[in-house]
């Protein structure tokens, strides 16, 4: 997913016909901010640059080309789709390293570093609320959920400091004891965010809410808790780390990981393979779809484990969203996990038709 190609076929045309097919509105822009489906149309997290044939969500880390993307999504060439002709070169493709030299068991390079002022989420009044109405309060330490007061970020190549997270439930991702990523979550809400800017004269239109937050320079090309994950017992792949969080509320699902998008990268993939069984937790909704049909054309083998109707994710379950089960861990006990079955004989184009519409 990481490719950025160039080919003398592409021009920005071409990237508009992608992003009609994948469903983007494209702006009165050749470079514009969007919402990123994997996370239910609810904020502008993405920029899309038509001319440069690349689309990158701040939220979750997601990168691709337009073209990769397209393929991807479909199993085809948008140059061959959109009738761009033949090449016969060879298009160049970028990438943060040469392909031929991508060690996947190398732990990723990283470019920030982060200090501040935390305490367990736990322990504060906001990160406890946020907790409780998740229904993680039970997992706080397991999954090492902080409450940032305030948090600095910045790349280690400049040295120069921004303040990043303010009043928000953090989460460390690490790889290897290293440090890749922190997700923050704000707690407060988008309406005080809002009046947040009006009161120190800024104009909220011209700025955009980010509900999840990771910090540039680093990456989250890795699973979730890896280095705890049990390799010989049946792992739960979520796409949040939220709904992992839910799955390890029950002792059967504590081997639960997240992958921070619905499309697996081609390490994480890799990763994926060194695990007796893989159990795909997919999203009721688009994004969850394009989770399975990119599992589907990978060589990963994995099982599929669906949830109740009216829930789109995990989460939704913990939070008593859904009328008929109070919790994972009361879904759990009525039998739930045993209905994961092969991706190989499930009918993706039905679970389709059963999607939750979030209008959030």
């Amino acid at each position: 997913m990481s490719n950025y190609e160039v080919d003398p076929r592409y021009d920005a045309s071409l990237g508009q016909e992608i992003c009609n097919s994948l469903g983007i509105q494209v702006k009165n822009s050749s470079r514009f901010m969007t919402s990123h489906e994997d996370h239910g149309h609810r904020t502008a997290c993405m920029i899309v640059d038509l001319n440069n044939n690349f689309a990158k969500c701040f939220s979750c880390g997601f990168w691709s080309s337009l073209t990769g993307w397209y393929w991807n999504e479909f199993g085809r060439s948008a140059y061959r789709d959109f009738d761009r002709g033949s090449y016969d070169g060879n298009p160049v493709k970028l990438t943060n390293q040469e392909r031929s030299t991508v060690d996947f068991e190398k732990t990723p390079e990283v470019n920030f570093a982060f200090d501040g002022t935390v305490v367990p989420a736990k322990e504060h009044p906001l990160g406890k609320r946020f907790l409780e109405n998740r229904g993680l309060l039970g997992v706080s330490d397991e999954i090492r959920a902080q409450f940032c007061i305030q948090g600095f970020t910045y790349l280690k190549s400049d040295s120069k400091k921004r303040i990043y997270f303010t009043d928000r439930v953090i989460v460390p991702i690490y790889e290897a004891g290293k440090l890749l990523s922190i997700e923050g979550r704000d707690v407060k809400g988008e309406d005080h965010w809002v009046e947040s800017l009006k009161n120190i004269g800024f104009d909220p239109t011209e700025h955009t809410y980010k509900k999840v937050l990771f910090p540039g320079g680093s990456t989250t090309d890795t699973l979730w808790r890896l280095d705890r994950l049990k390799k010989d017992e049946p792992l739960y792949v979520c796409e949040g780390i939220m709904d992992a969080a839910s799955m390890m509320t029950h002792e059967s699902c504590k081997n639960a990981t997240a992958m921070f998008r619905a499309i697996p990268s081609e390490r994480q993939l890799y990763l994926l393979k060194k695990f007796e069984r893989v159990v795909v937790v997919p999203d009721r909704d688009q994004a969850g779809v394009r989770t399975l049909k990119t599992f589907q054309r990978s060589s990963v083998k994995v099982d599929v484990l669906v949830l109740p109707e009216g829930a789109k994710d995990a989460s939704d379950v913990q939070q008593g969203k859904v009328d008929r089960f109070k919790s994972i861990v009361d879904l759990v006990s009525k039998g739930w996990l045993r209905k994961a079955r092969p991706l190989a004989s499930f009918d993706v184009d039905e679970f389709e038709k059963l999607l939750v519409v979030d209008v959030a």
